[in-house]
């Protein structure tokens, strides 16, 4: 059942025929019969109204409560002062009661954008105070289509104060989730991208989490610990214990299998690490000196478990390579073994896999912050499912891509198609190289390549397709990096810095168009 009607978005007016629809929902969401007369009042009734009821049906309160539900829906009384017969007054009369608990359960399955706002209203005094940085926030909203341009442009404003940017974005913001409860969890989303926002988009998040779990299935398993090392040959060891995890649930039995090895690696990691003792502040700089935008998240981080898990999070299961380098410069022996163990598993398993076998599978190892839409790239390549393997992949986004993108799940249409993310700062920078290495995948059968929100080039169709062979083949083949050596070396440094200031401008304004690689320019970028 819809909760809003009409061009305008104004709340669903209910009438009597929605009556069964409103006592049904009422006892699903834990509302007492007995409390009837109250709730008349909250609705706008009279008491006269009331009496009548009672009068009529006396000691009989699931009656009453029928007759109090078809007064409201006929809108006797002064019910049209409270809002009308809406979802929202009725949560809102019912809260009035401090009935909070069945208030949420119908603004949940009735009117989600109601409850979000009250999840926004109780972390409003805090972010009205603390939120950092909200023109930068306000930029990631509006590449998000959280809020409008004309919105970002008030933000933008620079004869405002901090405080009076903030009462701005966080108008802005509520406005946008009155209309979509979905921009609430953007908006967490978005602040737990700034570091010093983090915190307030982390709680906001739990919260939403709450009322709006995700659809993605979990499974609970069992790992067993391995036992690192004895004091002695003589001492007897103790019997390794067995640990719980949450791991995602997968659509195969050696997928799953798979996840488990991962897990059962990262955990046994992670305890030889810390009974390494190594100092909190050398780790830290390790990690930074193997990748310099993880500083931001270092800093939170107090202890040797937090460190971890921003290890943790940063591998997946195609890439351990952070683990593997803690563990090989700080000599952690006992945690090589478990390194090489899921390092020959996982090679094996993607090696004689074909995607077809892991399709839609998510390839990050733990549960992460959601990514943005503006942080996302998604590669169409005309290949078959049954005939690619992950290298094959792989191979292409490093040459293309570098270490800028994580590969986060493969799909299939007609065609493969390949889902990565990156970071949201780096996006100039991707741009250019993508734009760098564009016929480059064009000969490896790219179809359409997408950053955010816009379509940075499609093919036309296979009249195109033909064309490019027959040119391919009066043209020498280079290599990518005589290519970019040969295009590079004309070209100014400051040139370079113009060209991703002006792409990542372009990716902002032209999120929604789709441009093909004929109609674009590639000087003026």
């Amino acid at each position: 059942m819809a909760t809003f009607s009409g061009s305008q978005g104004l709340p669903l007016q209910l009438e009597i025929s929605h009556l069964n629809e409103v006592l049904v929902l009422l006892r699903k969401c834990g509302f007492t019969d007995k409390r009837w007369f109250e709730l008349g009042l909250a609705l706008g009734l009279s008491k006269n109204t009331l009496d009548t009821i009672e009068i009529n049906y006396p000691r009989d309160t699931s009656r009453c409560l029928l007759e109090c539900l078809s007064k409201w829906l006929e809108k006797a009384d002064d019910v049209n002062s409270k809002g009308g017969a809406t979802y929202e007054s009725l949560s809102t009369a019912i809260r009035d009661m401090n009935e909070n608990a069945v208030a949420e359960n119908i603004e949940k399955e009735k009117c989600p954008e109601v409850l979000a706002v009250h999840i926004f209203n109780k972390h409003l005094p805090l972010l009205s105070k603390s939120l950092s940085d909200p023109v930068n926030v306000a930029r990631l909203l509006y590449g998000e289509h959280v809020i409008t341009q004309l919105k970002l442009h008030s933000v933008e404003d620079d004869s405002l104060s901090l405080s009076n940017k903030r009462q701005v974005l966080l108008a802005a913001v509520k406005d946008a989730i009155q209309a979509d409860h979905v921009a609430l969890q953007k908006f967490s989303i978005v602040l737990c991208h700034l570091t010093r926002n983090v915190k307030l988009g982390e709680s906001i998040l739990t919260d939403y989490g709450i009322y709006f779990p995700s659809n993605e299935e979990t499974s609970i398993v069992n790992i067993q610990e391995v036992l690192l090392s004895t004091e002695s040959s003589d001492t007897v060891s103790p019997t390794p214990k067995t640990v719980e995890v949450v791991i995602p649930r997968s659509k195969s039995e050696e997928f799953t299998t798979l996840r488990l090895s991962y897990a059962k690696m990262s955990y046994n990691v992670r305890k030889a690490i810390k009974n390494a003792n190594i100092d909190l502040e050398d780790l830290k700089d390790f990690i930074i000196s193997m990748d310099n935008k993880l500083e931001k998240k270092l800093e939170e981080c107090q202890n040797i478990s937090s460190t971890l898990s921003v290890i943790d999070k940063e591998c997946s299961l195609i890439d351990i390579g952070l683990f593997r380098a803690v563990v090989e410069n700080f000599e952690i022996v006992a945690a090589d073994k478990l390194i090489k163990e899921y390092h020959d598993f996982s090679k094996e398993y993607f090696q004689s896999s074909p995607i077809a076998c892991y399709l839609k599978e998510k390839l990050e190892a733990s549960a992460t912050c959601p990514a943005l839409q503006c942080e996302t790239v998604t590669y169409v390549f005309d290949w078959k499912p049954g005939e690619t393997k992950l290298d094959d992949i792989k191979n292409i986004l490093s040459k293309t891509s570098g270490k800028l993108v994580k590969i986060k799940y493969a799909d299939t249409g007609d065609s493969i198609s390949i889902t990565c993310t990156f970071s949201y700062h780096l996006t100039g920078v991707l741009i250019t190289q993508l734009m760098d290495n564009l016929q480059f995948l064009k000969k490896n059968d790219l179809k359409k390549l997408t950053i955010g929100y816009w379509i940075m080039w499609e093919r036309e169709g296979k009249e195109e397709k033909e064309t490019e062979q027959l040119l391919e083949e009066k043209e020498p083949k280079t290599s990518l990096k005589e290519e970019y050596q040969k295009e590079k070396s004309s070209e100014k440094k400051d040139n370079v810095e113009e060209q991703k200031a002006e792409a990542e401008k372009q990716l902002l304004l032209k999120r929604d168009a789709s441009v093909h690689t004929s109609d674009l320019h590639w000087s003026n970028l």
